[in-house]
């Protein structure tokens, strides 16, 4: 039977991600994987992370990442240099440390230019969302209020509500991330069957907090669970 798997916020945790994908989730290529971006920073191996993403795509698997606020940051900071500050203030440090930048061309364009065009036109080609009729599949948040809300894309990455959640057609759920929640804040929601919205972002890169450092990945219709504590 083919499962709809939704990953958390990974950011740059690529031991956990493995762990979590080879010794929990077990895919079959008739699966689908997807992720609810921020792949990368605030981790150590955002440049793994990304290598395996891509892997699996390029071995026949069904994987549909989305662009979070952390992907679009680094996208927009090769153009913009007010997104560069902004991308160094969100953990950028520790993604160009794994595509192995000296720590003197940090928050520099110079040490920009030493990460490989393929990862850029990567992330470059992420969408903001997928919508799969009974879920749709957002980073942040959604403003249904919006006559177009997919078109509101500062929501899609930023926000921390879901606006006019009630205009929800019947028999949809959002599924997001982006606010990291306790896995024990998170879990009795799964069961209901009535929730519009659903976080899975259990905080994976936040060890030291407790509650936090899980990876979680949901399968849609079952509703169940994979959790990883963070093993980087």
């Amino acid at each position: 039977m083919n499962r709809r798997i939704v990953i958390g916020d990974v950011h740059g945790c690529y031991r956990t991600l493995k762990k979590l994908v080879e010794s929990q989730i077990i895919p079959t290529k008739d699966d689908q994987i997807y992720f609810v971006g921020d792949l990368i920073d605030r981790g150590p191996r955002s440049r793994e992370v990304l290598d395996y993403i891509i892997d699996l795509k390029w071995r026949g698997f069904d994987v549909f990442p989305i662009k979070g606020n952390h992907e679009d940051l680094f996208v927009k900071a090769f153009s913009d240099e007010e997104y560069l500050l902004a991308w160094c203030q969100n953990g950028a440090e520790d993604t160009l440390r794994s595509f192995d930048v000296p720590e003197s061309k940090m928050n520099e364009y110079e040490g920009l230019r030493l990460i490989p065009e393929r990862y850029i036109q990567f992330l470059s080609s992420l969408p903001y969302y997928y919508d799969l009729k009974d879920y749709i599949i957002v980073h942040a948040g959604i403003n249904l209020t919006s006559a177009n809300f997919f078109s509101d894309i500062q929501a899609m990455l930023w926000s921390r509500e879901i606006k006019g959640l009630n205009l929800l057609g019947d028999n949809i759920c959002i599924i997001h991330g982006h606010t990291p929640m306790p896995l024990v804040t998170i879990k009795p929601n799964l069961s209901r069957r009535d929730a519009r919205s659903l976080n899975i972002d259990t905080g994976c890169v936040y060890r030291e907090l407790p509650g936090y450092g899980v990876l979680s990945a949901l399968e849609l219709d079952s509703r169940k669970l994979f959790v990883q504590e963070n093993v980087e």
